[in-house]
């Protein structure tokens, strides 16, 4: 059943049928069988509207296409030349940075190909870079900025593994920089090979382009700068992207008519959005297929006695995610691929966040990867050159970002070390992801926690009363127990303690803890003042602690002389 889904996925893909329409209709085809109502794809769409992942997506994408509306592509590209432009190669880098931050903000390197090609390539042409150079040079530039801060797919990736996009952010900026070294350093070899003119340095020209492009200089390191400092999140951090841009380009500049554009731009954006909306809720209803049906560990038991070990695994990993690459676009391959690979990824010991990485550079190599990769007929187009001339053109920076995937791809640390130093500068907890580990998502559970008490090692991350630990219990596989089970846990030690010292002890002061919650429960427990009145009291206790019944004479004159109406009470029976 599984292969027949991934067929049908591929083949109905292949002949242009909408994705949506091949995961939905096959969900249903599927649901019946594994006993999943039918109605849990509009509950799976309902719920997605309650996930803050949703905010920011239409936000950052209005806001890539406000921008790509007004003149903010040439100001960069200015301001990058000013700087750089001087160095051997400058001109080639500067598109490179240029198509990378603009990819960052667009979330379509597509579109980054129509939009910086347009000025980056006659003018590269015209510096005499060779033309196949420079059309390889804008149609691989626009991918490297699938890893950084705030692109479109991180967001869409940490949606469907329901973690924070800031760690995937994180992860990927090491391996993206050095994507970016890597081509800037080979168009530095082939602007020296070609004897490339180089233009002056101008310290005046230079301040003026950065004084002219402030605005989009400044918005990366406000975006960055507020989330570190808790100003705001990730998430509400596409809303002040979008007041910032309609406040430069609509307000400062007048670049974009509020009245003509503004619809037209929103527009574009809600049709993108529409359907990527319209593909996440059907590829999370098709998820909920694959969890019941126990799917991934059907692959991984299919797959373990070929994919013997780590590397092996990576490696067919590559390939695989290449393929995707060249035949479906990012979106609609992070909906339906992830779910798959991830819990695979988790078997072979794989960080899911170092996974993250690897799955969005692979793509976006797909998509300049021959016959089919989506930005080769974009650049044929654009560039008005033959797709066998655009084929060519691009094979060179492919053998070198192929060399780099293989590169992040054996060295973790690349993107796991400047995850951990994330971790450390700003305190977040290390958090796994729900789709790889359905248990385990980073927090503690509420027995966690108690036995770290017991241990002396921690304590309870908050006070909790008895509907916060109801809470927690529901997050807990497994039958549920009542919170004065849960946290009775607490006493255990201090029982067996009881019962290996001989004789009971007073328990001490209950402190100020959420172990206060239970001392009600305690109170029955705790040893009484003898008193003539809970005299009959003590035979109940006796068959609990047959260890102190020696002591118990010991203990029966200390009685009469606490009780001076015992004579009394002996004598009416003599009588």
């Amino acid at each position: 059943m599984l292969t027949l889904m991934l067929v049908g996925v591929v083949l109905m893909g292949l002949f242009g049928s909408p994705l949506f329409l091949v995961i939905g209709g096959l969900a249903i085809l599927l649901f019946p069988e594994s006993k999943i109502p039918i109605s849990s794809i509009v509950i799976e769409m309902d719920k997605l509207t309650e996930k803050a992942f949703f905010i920011p997506i239409p936000m950052f994408t209005f806001a890539g296409y406000v921008l790509a509306k007004s003149k903010s592509p040439k100001r960069i590209v200015d301001v990058v030349e000013a700087w750089f432009g001087w160095a051997s190669g400058g001109l080639a880098i500067v598109a490179l940075f240029t198509c990378a931050f603009f990819t960052t903000f667009t979330g379509a390197s597509g579109v980054t190909i129509i939009a910086i090609g347009g000025l980056l390539f006659p003018i590269l042409v015209k510096q005499k870079y060779p033309e196949n150079f420079s059309i390889g040079m804008m149609t691989s530039g626009g991918s490297l900025g699938a890893v950084f801060f705030p692109c479109l797919p991180v967001f869409i990736y940490a949606l469907v593994i329901e973690s924070d996009p800031m760690y995937i952010f994180a992860a990927g900026l090491v391996p993206g920089m050095l994507s970016l070294i890597v081509l800037a350093v080979y168009a530095v070899f082939v602007a020296k090979k070609r004897r490339i003119p180089r233009s002056p340095f101008d310290l005046t020209r230079a301040l003026r382009a950065t004084k002219a492009a402030a605005g989009e200089v400044l918005l990366p390191l406000v975006l960055v700068f507020g989330i570190m400092t808790g100003q705001f999140t990730s998430f509400s951090a596409g809303t002040v992207t979008v007041v910032y841009v309609l406040m430069l380009v609509v307000v400062i500049f007048r670049e974009v008519d509020p009245i003509k554009d503004l619809p037209a731009i929103a527009i574009s954006s809600i049709k993108l959005v529409g359907a990527i909306f319209v593909i996440i809720s059907m590829a999370m209803a098709m998820q909920n297929y694959l969890d019941t049906a126990q799917v991934p560990d059907k692959i991984i038991k299919t797959m373990e006695p070929i994919l013997k070990n780590k590397v092996v695994f990576l490696l067919f990993l590559n390939g695989f995610l290449l393929v995707v690459g060249c035949m479906m676009d990012i979106f609609s391959a992070i909906l339906t691929v992830v779910p798959l690979i991830a819990p695979l990824a988790k078997h072979f010991g794989v960080d899911p966040f170092h996974l993250a990485v690897i799955f969005l550079v692979n793509l976006e190599i797909g998509y300049l990867t021959p016959p089919v990769g989506i930005n080769l007929f974009i650049s044929s187009i654009q560039f008005r050159k033959p797709v066998v001339q655009v084929y060519k053109s691009v094979i060179p920076y492919i053998a070198m970002l192929v060399g780099t995937l293989l590169l992040i791809t054996y060295v973790p640390a690349l993107s796991m070390a400047p995850l951990d130093f994330y971790f450390k500068i700003t305190g977040a907890t290390r958090r796994g992801t729900k789709l790889s580990n359905k248990i385990d998502k980073g927090e503690r559970t509420l027995d966690q926690q108690l036995e770290d008490i017991k241990k002396g090692k921690g304590k309870i991350d908050k006070e909790v009363d008895d509907g916060d630990i109801m809470k927690m219990m529901k997050k807990k596989p497994g039958p549920k127990k009542s919170p004065k089970d849960l946290l009775k846990q607490l006493q255990d030690k201090d029982d067996k303690d009881d019962d290996d010292g001989g004789e009971l002890k007073p328990k001490a002061p209950p402190k100020k803890s959420p172990k206060d919650l239970l001392k009600q429960l305690d109170d029955k427990d705790d040893p009484e003042p003898t008193t003539p009145k809970k005299s009959p009291d003590t035979p109940k206790k006796a068959p609990d602690a047959p260890k102190k019944a020696p002591d118990a004479p010991k203990k029966a004159p200390d009685t009469l002389k606490k009780a001076p109406d015992a004579p009394k009470k002996t004598t009416a029976p003599t009588n």
